[in-house]
């Protein structure tokens, strides 16, 4: 159970920050010829949310602090290395991805329906549900890395260490 949930403008700040790259790469993504790569932005969406989250809460309590769970740190940063694992395989090796979605998602393809679009927040002609299926689709891949590294490191702290000072000889 939640208690004393305090939000504070920077928290405002970095939501509104994260809704506009997240609109900014949805109208990016119109411009781009290839179909893997827009989905694999599209179904990165919410982890790259969670990531950005979770390093600039794990920073914001770095700097006030002095210390940081580093599941939180760890959450951040397999959840990146994750996204930018997922665009390579998307960029260098386009057919693993789209095997994996036929496989997962196994989108039905009709008489008249000859590739699967991205448009705007859903695929053309399935509209949200497929913004949702998509999501499902992507999002395991790509959390559980993290989730499991944040499992793993649940208990220990990562602390800011000063190295200690050293008495100046008096001059005199």
């Amino acid at each position: 159970m939640i208690r004393n949930v305090h939000f504070t403008v920077a928290g405002f700040m970095l939501i509104v920050a994260l809704l506009a790259v997240d609109f900014g790469v949805l109208a990016a993504l119109r411009t781009e010829p290839s179909l893997s790569v827009r989905i694999a932005y599209f179904g990165a969406l919410p982890t790259a949310n969670l990531a950005a989250a979770c390093l600039a809460l794990a920073i914001a309590r770095l700097v006030h602090r002095g210390e940081v769970s580093l599941a939180l740190v760890t959450l951040g940063l397999v959840g990146g290395a994750a996204i930018l694992l997922l665009l390579g395989v998307a960029s260098l090796a386009p057919s693993m991805l789209h095997e994996y979605l036929d496989l997962t998602v196994g989108f039905y393809r009709g008489p008249r329906q000859y590739e699967i679009e991205l448009h705007r927040f859903g695929l053309v002609g399935t509209g949200w549900p497929a913004l949702l299926i998509v999501y499902a689709a992507m999002t395991p891949p790509l959390l559980l890395p993290a989730l499991v590294g944040a499992w793993m490191t649940r208990g220990y702290r990562l602390r800011l260490v000063t190295p200690p000072q050293e008495d100046a000889p008096e001059r005199g």
